[in-house]
């Protein structure tokens, strides 16, 4: 949100950092310096704070790399997999961990480098579809209770007592409700089809 900008709200009070008035759902990022609208992390990767203006690109990347990742995955998989079959059907150039122990060693460990990152990826690709899906952002999802403008859903869902709960026991709380089939609030929601259209 830039001074004067068309995102700039005059009727709320101007941040305390950066003097802007931001609309509602906007948080002051202290890596950049700037206020976000919709702010939803900041990402090391990127080197760019997650808002409204780019959390769909943000989800387009996290698939581009799960599938790159998968794709890796498949390769060091497929080159490990010839050294793990049965020596009965393992051919003399693919007797792998007695001809060439070190290079196997590599493989098998780029196997499970690639395995561990396509897990990290996916789920944060699964967690940003939810997110798009239910109109949130993460921090909204991490520190519902605690924001001001969600208070007021809060103390509806878990009753008068929400600012007395512990932080530790929020999420316990919440999972709880969910298997009871009563999800957190989701007050920004118009409807899964056009959360993901708008």
């Amino acid at each position: 949100v830039t001074p004067g900008g068309p995102l700039e709200d005059p009727e709320r009070s101007p941040c305390q950092y950066c003097g802007v008035r931001a609309p509602l759902r906007s948080r002051h990022c202290f890596v950049s310096g700037q206020c976000v609208v919709a702010f939803d992390h900041y990402c090391d990767l990127l080197s760019t704070p997650i808002g409204t203006l780019n959390h769909r690109r943000f989800w387009v990347y996290l698939l581009i790399q799960t599938f790159v990742v998968m794709w890796g995955l498949i390769l060091a998989w497929s080159a490990v997999g010839a050294c793990l079959a049965p020596a009965a059907m393992r051919s003399v150039s693919s007797q792998c961990w007695t001809l060439q122990p070190v290079r196997s060693t590599v493989l098998l460990m780029s196997a499970m480098f690639m395995l561990s990152l396509f897990l990290l990826f996916g789920s944060l690709w699964l967690l940003h579809c939810y997110l798009i899906s239910t109109a949130q952002t993460t921090y909204e999802m991490l520190k519902g209770i605690s924001v001001p403008y969600l208070s007021l859903f809060y103390a509806t869902y878990f009753g008068p007592h929400a600012r007395q709960l512990p932080y530790s026991s929020v999420w316990p709380e919440i999972i709880r409700r969910l298997a009871l089939g009563h999800p957190p609030p989701t007050p920004f929601s118009e409807g899964f089809v056009r959360n993901w259209v708008l």
